[in-house]
């Protein structure tokens, strides 16, 4: 019974699939279900926000049924029957780890999810890598930043107009998690036109960094 269902699940996947020599690495493990291997709230969110964009890093069982290791090109077989059927659910740009421990996609949740129930998936975390991924958190509000999981919030330090000292950081923007920005203080405008220092390149959307230092301020207002 258990096998007719699973037969059942693919055939409304993937027109075509039975008879493909993919068969066994797209069996699914609907006892055992998805295995998030990532923060609780990253794990939480993702069920919430089905269909937002982030990069996904699939983890491939390396052992058998029996927890013996597999071979190399047994491992190379599910790696790239996974990256199929990524591609044929429409994912584009599926790498896969040069080990083939690993497939790589920046995707929603909702088009990814049929092949995390694999049983050659071992688990799955999510991140902010791959062109697009976390796009969203750019549009969040800077006081909510906190509260997303996969967004981290942007401070600056603005200036006090009349004293022209610095003021304490303060939160004014959001960004995806894990954006590398370099360390080098800059000076920026917001679109309102106020002067702020931030700790390093990394701007909000909007935010003009400035040729020169927009103030003379140096120092933090007492």
């Amino acid at each position: 019974m258990k096998r007719m269902l699973a037969t059942l699940f693919m055939t409304a996947l993937c027109s075509g699939c039975l008879g493909d020599p993919c068969d066994d690495a797209w069996e699914p493990d609907f006892k055992r279900g998805l295995v998030c291997a990532d923060t609780p709230a990253r794990c939480a969110q993702l069920q919430t926000q089905a269909d937002r964009t982030v990069g996904f890093a699939v983890a491939l069982a390396t052992t058998d049924a029996a927890g013996k290791p597999v071979s190399a090109s047994a491992l190379k077989h599910r790696a790239s029957c996974v990256a199929e059927f990524m591609g044929q659910r429409g994912i584009a740009g599926v790498t896969v780890a040069p080990d083939n421990t690993a497939v790589f996609a920046t995707t929603t949740f909702r088009r990814v999810a049929p092949a995390l129930e694999f049983t050659v998936v071992r688990d799955f975390t999510a991140n902010c890598n791959g062109a697009g991924a976390c796009a969203s958190c750019a549009a969040i509000a800077a006081s909510a930043c906190k509260a997303d999981a996969f967004c981290q919030s942007i401070t600056a330090s603005p200036v006090e107009p009349t004293l022209q000292c610095l003021q304490a950081p303060a939160v004014v923007g959001c960004q995806a998690a894990g954006v590398g920005c370099d360390g080098s203080l800059t000076w920026a405008t917001s679109p309102a036109g106020a002067c702020h220092l931030f700790p390093s390149t990394c701007l909000p959307a909007g935010w003009v960094a400035a040729a020169a230092p927009c103030s003379a301020a140096q120092q933090a207002c007492m």
